[in-house]
């Protein structure tokens, strides 16, 4: 867009000397910049001499946009805006700090896709083509002095805020950031620095920037409520200490300058910190740290590049080890699981049940600029992950803050079925727009129709047989139906699982109480709090293997613990295994909270293909499965499981109904929960990723262990180890130095019960019929 009418100056400027001239013209009427609507005009400024020769042109694109805190809320053009925002540094796998134009437009591009609406420049003014390009497509910036003084400022007697022998070093870096990127108007506050200290040295470096420029605002985190920073901007709050903050009678907007510690498998509970953000207007968002790992590439002695960290640089410095990999994305700017997880919660449309018997859905548009109606709506009604209906059209007129009611074809569902139903609607990019494509998903909600589950009626046909025994030295052997179990006499452990003399397992069916640590994990010592339950499983001791008409039974008890371990396996007509799982604890016991209740197997490496009922695609967590959906998922067992930088937990799914393992031929192995499970698959051991004693070092801070383990040291190996487990923990990840899983995705140490089926899988046996047979033969 050009601006119009075009002014002239005439001016006289001396040799080698300057002249400071300026130019004041009312514009009727602009286009207004925001991140979601980035208008900009074009300046073009042209330098004659008297002769009317053209000496030199300077380009440059403006934007028209006003930024002011109204009634606690920072607003831009008058509206009330929400942060939904990323920390970002400025690294490459290959070129260190020194990233190119190709790098930051990729990271934009990414930002924009996962609905990332602003970034802050931490810790540094960024490269000038960063800021061309937040102008063009739209985010809101910080831009953040480079200052920092940490960990000189942690402390009192060393911090620098009130040594005015440092003003003029901080004053020269601030005015410096100022005048070279005061012109961007996607640059909506400045920053005074990070981790710097506070006091009078900041005071002055605010108001300098307030005198020369009254059109933005100025925060800085460690002021807290001082007078020197226009926006509370908490590190890593508490849910409780922001609701605080909110419930108080607040003078100032609240921004998360950081929050949702990204580091390794993390930001759990997210969507907990949405759900206060969105109930008090004061609370304006915040910014994950951070978009992505700073691990460096490296190649080993093979020739195989691998994500280096810590002493990886050099074995005798000091180092935080794993702690500079806290991205949503790697360092090759491929995504983690977690940030499908922040662009769920950040999406800026909310679908809210209306009246499903009616097939009406209430769908509030959270832009602040942008009219829904130039997206697309498309849904789809799935039973037991079969699509059976879908529609799309285009999305209604809905103004911006708004709320509308969505339709979509309900007729024709059954009123009962032994399927389950759910509805999935989502919102997509009907043309192709700036860095995204034709037909991208923007957001999406589903919900379970209302239709009711069958009851069976009809006597149970696939009940337990008693199984024929035979004792060998060491091994119990119960046959039934074709299927034979072989268990340990020394520990109780099934050993071998045979369907029509096909072995399945080359790991035993074990008990498993253990996570690998995640690294917020690590930073919150679990392995040495919760340490009992690593080695848990092998201390159980075997009290009793009985061989009854019903099945055999397993009992157990611990010196960690006081209670017992009892395993149930029954063999049906079907020739199915039963497995019932009752840990009974005693109360007033002083155990830690358990990583996992579940069991776990291994099996051979032909049974690489995977697929599941319940959360997907992705990994998802107690605390983190918003953005997965419910369906029937397939994907290879390679695939499918995601290598952290430095080797940790990962690839569970939630919600799990069933999953199973088969080949080529279609043959495998079919895991049905009686209610619904998590479970993971992974081609290497536990041990392969785990953590033990002695794996880390001290770090530099103290925040942290050292660790050295690194994706490329997990071999893949020929099997596939299959984990069926009633629960696993959340992630985490309001820090990585010691905060805990929120107590709600926690388990606590009491008694825990749950069980599930192993069945045969033959080509010509669908997974998902044959989980129906099973579900419905449970509880009669």
């Amino acid at each position: 867009m050009q601006l119009s009418p075009k002014p002239q100056k005439k001016f006289t400027a001396n040799a080698h000397g300057t002249e400071q001239i300026s130019f004041s013209e009312q514009i009727a009427h602009p286009q207004l910049w925001s991140a979601e609507t980035p208008n900009l005009y074009t300046l073009v400024m042209s330098l004659y001499n008297q002769q009317g020769e053209l000496l030199e042109v300077i380009r440059d694109e403006i934007g028209f946009r006003h930024i002011e805190i109204i009634n606690k809320q920072l607003t831009i053009n008058g509206k009330p805006i929400v942060i939904r925002g990323v920390d970002r540094h400025e690294t490459s796998p290959t070129r260190g700090h020194v990233v190119d134009k190709a790098s930051m437009e990729q990271d934009i591009k990414l930002m924009k896709q996962f609905n990332i609406n602003a970034v802050r420049s931490s810790h540094y003014p960024n490269h000038p083509y960063w800021y061309d390009l937040t102008d063009k497509y739209g985010l809101y910036v910080i831009d953040e002095a480079n200052i920092e003084s940490h960990p000189l400022a942690i402390d009192e007697k060393t911090q620098l805020g009130n040594e005015m022998s440092w003003l003029p070093a901080h004053l020269e870096r601030t005015q410096r950031m100022f005048e070279r990127d005061k012109n961007h108007p996607s640059i909506i506050i400045w920053s005074l620095g990070n981790e710097a200290g506070h006091g009078e040295v900041f005071a002055n470096t605010y108001q300098w920037l307030k005198d020369n420029d009254d059109l933005r605002v100025v925060q800085y985190e460690p002021a807290e409520l001082e007078h020197y920073t226009d926006i509370f901007a908490p590190m890593y709050p508490s849910i409780e200490k922001l609701v605080n903050y909110a419930s108080n009678n607040p003078d100032r907007p609240a921004i998360m300058i950081e929050y949702a510690h990204a580091m390794g498998n993390s930001v759990g509970n997210l969507q907990d910190y949405w759900d206060a953000i969105e109930k008090y207007e004061v609370l304006q968002g915040g910014f994950i740290w951070d978009w992505v790992d700073q691990s460096l590439e490296y190649r080993n002695e093979f020739g195989e590049t691998y994500f280096a960290y810590g002493k990886d640089f050099h074995p005798a410095l000091p180092t935080d080890g794993n702690f500079l990999n806290n991205g949503l994305m790697n360092p090759n700017r491929n995504p983690h699981p977690h940030a499908f997880e922040v662009k769920k919660v950040y999406q800026p449309v909310k679908f809210t049940v209306h009246n499903l018997l009616k097939g009406q859905i209430t769908v509030q548009n959270k832009f602040l600029f942008t009219d829904l109606k130039k997206y697309d709506l498309r849904w789809k009604i799935e039973a037991d992950g079969e699509t059976v209906k879908q529609g799309h059209s285009a999305m209604p007129s809905v103004q911006p803050s708004k709320t509308a009611i969505l339709n979509f074809d309900i007729q024709g569902l059954p009123a009962y079925s032994d399927k389950e139903y759910f509805v999935t609607l989502s919102m997509h990019a009907r043309a192709q727009e700036p860095l995204l494509p034709l037909g991208h998903e923007i957001a999406f909600e589903q919900f379970k129709l209302p239709v009711s589950q069958l009851q069976s009626t009809a006597k149970r046909t696939n009940k337990p047989l008693k199984p024929s025994y035979a004792h060998q030295t060491d091994t119990l052997i119960a046959k039934a139906a074709g299927t034979q179990l072989s268990f340990d006499k020394r520990t109780g452990w099934l050993q071998q699982l045979t369907f029509n003399n096909k072995a399945m397992l080359t790991q035993p069916l074990k008990p498993n109480f253990w996570r690998a640590p995640t690294d917020n994990d690590l930073g919150n010592n679990l392995q040495v709090r919760a340490a009992m339950w690593q080695s848990a499983t092998d201390r159980l001791k075997l009290t009793a293997l009985q061989a009854k008409s019903s099945g055999v039974t397993a009992r157990y008890q611990s010196p960690d613990f006081v209670g017992s371990l009892v395993l149930n396996y029954q063999i049906t007509a079907q020739g199915f295994v039963e497995v019932d799982y009752l840990l009974n604890l005693d109360d007033n016991q002083a155990l830690p909270d358990i990583p996992r209740i579940g069991m776990q197997l291994s099996t051979f490496g032909e049974y690489k293909n995977m697929s599941w009922f319940g959360r997907g695609p992705h990994e998802s967590y107690a605390d983190r499965k918003t953005s997965a959906r419910i369906s029937v998922f397939n994907t290879p067992v390679s695939e499918q499981h995601h290598y952290y930088i430095r080797p940790q937990e990962n690839s569970n799914r939630t919600e799990v109904r069933w999953m199973a393992l088969q080949n080529a031929q279609g043959e495998g192995l079919l895991a049905v929960g009686d209610k619904v499970l998590n479970a993971s698959a992974w081609p290497y051991l536990q041990a392969d990723i785990d953590f033990n004693s002695g794996d880390a070092s001290a770090s530099a801070s103290g925040l942290v262990p050292v660790t050295t383990k690194h994706a490329i040291d997990v071999p893949v190996r020929d099997l596939v180890t299959l984990n069926i487990d009633h629960k696993q923990m959340g992630v985490g990840g309001d820090t990585s130095w010691g905060r805990l899983v929120h107590k709600q995705y926690r388990i606590a140490a009491e008694s825990q019960q749950y069980r599930f089926a192993l069945a045969p899988l033959s080509g010509d046996k669908n997974a998902a019929v044959l989980a129906r047979e099973i579900k419905a033969s449970y509880g009669e």
